[in-house]
């Protein structure tokens, strides 16, 4: 079933994964609330179980246009802008930034009314969701992790990703730098080919809504904390089901790491996505979608089994090569 849906994935029409999100009038749902004295950016679309979407590093609520355009008919889905990143204000200095991310997701389900959601969290979004989960049970109903640090980083490759990520934030500094980007396919396949493996996903219009987002005042601060929080979070105290969604080809968390989060967490399914990268809700939107949908229909029975057991290899060390938010 999955290399068929591979195969069907291959030779679709790339144009056909903005569609969706391109015909939706944003400002309609984009809202802003003051927590802990700082302005924080949310959409809120749709209806049904809540879904909360967080982030990687140099992110912004964007990087899910493809998630919450096709699935507000099925649950509510939330994307929140971390502090110091998108339109929402950075945590102050001397703070800690990690109990600032994870007070500004309780914050926001606290102002929309909502007792319990189901949290997906990319990249560093993972560390951030599985910190809720374990500091906060009583407000998880499933967590789903996809290309998510959580898992034990080894020293050079954790110094690898660390610099290559202050590189890109650099480039994005650049004022004219996204426009450009967003607008020239080789640019976009040269500066995300770490990050991205089919880089004809990253189409011009979905460039043109999450690069300017990019470069962002909390970048650093978030960067030092992750670097710390990614080797000290504990997935073996997670009571939540969890789902894990790997893109195979992904040269920035390796397969192995989503092995190793599998055998950490109590409860716990592998998917993995074979020919995706580093970002599968960019490069495999369809699929993705449908596994967010069932798990946060019913997280405890919504899960395919693992579809792998075998344990991979850990990959070896990717060339020098600006990669994309983690």
């Amino acid at each position: 079933m999955l290399a068929l849906w591979h195969r069907r994935r291959l030779h679709a029409p790339v144009a056909d994964l903005d569609a969706d999100w391109q015909a939706i009038d944003w400002t309609h749902h984009t809202h802003d609330v003051r927590l802990r004295g700082r302005r924080v950016r949310y959409v809120d679309m749709g209806s049904g179980p809540t879904v909360v979407l967080i982030h990687g590093q140099g992110g912004s609520w964007q990087w899910w246009l493809r998630q919450i355009a096709t699935l507000a008919d099925r649950a509510r889905m939330v994307a929140v802008d971390l502090p110091g990143f998108g339109a929402s204000d950075a945590v102050e200095n001397g703070e800690d930034v990690f109990v600032g991310h994870i007070a500004t997701i309780i914050g926001v389900l606290d102002h929309l009314g909502v007792a319990r959601a189901t949290v997906v969290g990319h990249s560093m979004g993972g560390v951030v969701a599985l910190r809720l989960a374990c500091d906060h049970p009583e407000r998880i109903s499933g967590l789903l992790m996809t290309n998510a640090g959580g898992a034990n980083i080894g020293p050079r490759r954790l110094k690898w990703i660390l610099a290559v990520l202050r590189l890109f934030n650099a480039v994005f500094s650049i004022p004219w730098v996204p426009r450009v980007v967003a607008r020239n396919r080789l640019l976009r396949s040269i500066l995300f080919a770490a990050g991205i493996h089919d880089r004809r996903t990253l189409t011009e219009p979905l460039a043109s809504a999450i690069l300017p987002g990019m470069s962002a005042p909390g970048f650093q601060q978030s960067l030092e904390a992750a670097a710390v929080a990614v080797n000290q979070v504990t997935p073996q105290t997670v009571t939540r089901p969890c789902l894990i969604v790997w893109g195979m080809k992904d040269r920035i968390l390796p397969p192995s790491a989503g092995h190793e989060l599998l055998s950490q967490f109590p409860d716990a399914s592998l998917v993995p996505l074979e020919g995706v990268g580093h970002c599968p809700m960019i490069e495999a939107p369809e699929r993705f979608n449908e596994l967010l949908a069932a798990f946060a229909g019913d997280p405890l029975n919504g899960r395919p089994k693992s579809e792998s057991s075998t344990r991979p290899t850990r990959s070896p060390m990717p060339p020098d090569a600006p990669a994309q938010q983690a």
